[in-house]
């Protein structure tokens, strides 16, 4: 692979270890508390939003009304890509990140069409519709921004993103403290928090805020509705949430599950969460608490349409909620489920397999990451310059990710 020759092999892993080729399982421990992405300061005095004049001066408007709840789960828009529901505005279009050999972002649709041309030092795929790219300060280009599906700047010129969720997205301008709406807009106002808080993204309708000794979540009203001692509480996933060395939290503040012999948890998917023991090996918990299986694995997945990928030593394979194998087939490698389809290794070479195990996708690739948004990365191995490509569902070829320089 030539990107290190071109100095963006370390975006490149890092944007796809981190936003492809991880889980969520793997995107955040838990434990890690609810912190927000840290991005490089921005070059703007202002925050200021595309889509409303008004936001100037300080950084924001006063905040409008807050936003309706996201849609339910099972609606039109259907489920976000990071747990939760999409809000009733969102079209079904995403962006994807492209970049050039001398390690330049900007941004693709679905149909791989530039949306943002690569002039950003990063850009991350889109949630919901929504894509931050951040370029590097000081260096004359534009400011941090989040652009949206169609191409447009909805907001730009903040020193701090957190993630996009359930609708909103946090800013932070000195010591000015906001949640954007996916317009653009404040609708969410924190005051002057200290410097050193940390605010977390909206996850089952509620958002953590650390600030000194206080720990508390609040609606999207901006309303404190738990209180908590737990500094290290996670988010909440399926109504609970991770207190390393304690066991889950419910959203009254009681310990729901107290945690026993395992030392580190992970968020409730499909109904069990993943548990790591003393030595490094793994199983599932129900929310009652009960161990799924007696098996420990090596590895261990989430559970995604129905199954988990798990290794017990040598080789990989799938297992259903209650701890069956689901099928005789063992391959050589294999990652978790993501919109229906999972990676897997054999004969040395990656490709990807349905919940019924069959291979849909052949197995011809060096790597390939989990699918997000209907396309997945691959990479070929050919070093050609455009060995990373985006694929379809079908496997078709959508756009190389790395492509010539912006001059070129």
């Amino acid at each position: 692979m030539n990107l290190a020759k071109s100095g963006g092999a370390a975006l490149l892993s890092a944007a796809l270890l981190g936003m492809w080729g991880c889980s969520s399982d793997t995107r955040q421990s838990v434990g890690s508390g609810a912190s927000p992405l840290v991005r490089p300061a921005a070059m703007s005095d202002t925050v200021q939003a595309a889509a409303e004049p008004s936001m100037q001066a300080e950084g924001v408007a006063g905040p409008k009304a807050p936003p309706a709840a996201p849609a339910k789960e099972g609606e039109a828009n259907g489920p976000s890509a990071y747990g939760g529901s999409r809000p009733a505005a969102y079209t079904g279009d995403e962006l994807f990140e492209i970049g050039t050999t001398d390690s330049w972002w900007g941004l693709m649709n679905q149909k791989g069409e530039t949306v943002a041309e690569p002039k950003y030092r990063l850009s991350f795929p889109s949630t919901d519709g929504i894509s931050l790219v951040n370029p590097v300060p000081g260096s004359g280009l534009e400011p941090a921004a989040l652009i949206n599906a169609g191409g447009k700047v909805i907001a730009s010129g903040f020193d701090f993103s957190g993630e996009i969720s359930e609708g909103l997205v946090y800013v932070k301008k000195a010591t000015k403290q906001v949640f954007l709406d996916y317009e653009g807009q404040t609708v969410l106002d924190l005051g002057r928090l200290p410097a050193d808080a940390r605010v977390g993204g909206f996850h089952d309708g509620l958002a953590k805020i650390d600030s000194g000794s206080e720990h508390y979540y609040i609606d999207r009203s901006g309303k404190t509705v738990l209180q908590t001692s737990y500094a290290q509480a996670g988010d909440f996933s399926e109504g609970l949430a991770y207190v390393p060395g304690e066991g889950f939290l419910d959203k009254s503040g009681n310990l729901a599950i107290v945690q026993k012999d395992y030392v580190k948890a992970y968020p409730f998917k499909e109904g069990l969460a993943k548990i790591e023991y003393p030595d490094r090996t793994y199983s599932y918990i129900d929310k009652s608490g009960t161990v799924l299986t007696e098996r420990r694995f090596t590895r261990a997945t989430g559970f995604s349409s129905g199954l988990a990928g798990v290794s017990e030593g040598e080789g990989f394979r799938y297992i259903h909620p209650n701890g069956e194998n689901a099928g005789t087939v063992v391959w050589e490698d294999g990652r978790e489920y993501s919109e229906g389809l999972a990676a897997v290794k054999q004969g040395g070479k990656w490709g990807y397999i349905d919940p019924k195990g069959q291979l849909v996708i052949e197995a011809k690739y060096e790597e390939a990451f989990p699918f997000r948004n209907g396309l997945a990365v691959v990479y070929t191995g050919t070093d050609s310059g455009q060995d990373t490509l985006y694929i379809d569902r079908e496997g078709k070829v959508v756009r190389p990710k790395l492509e010539g320089s912006p001059s070129s």
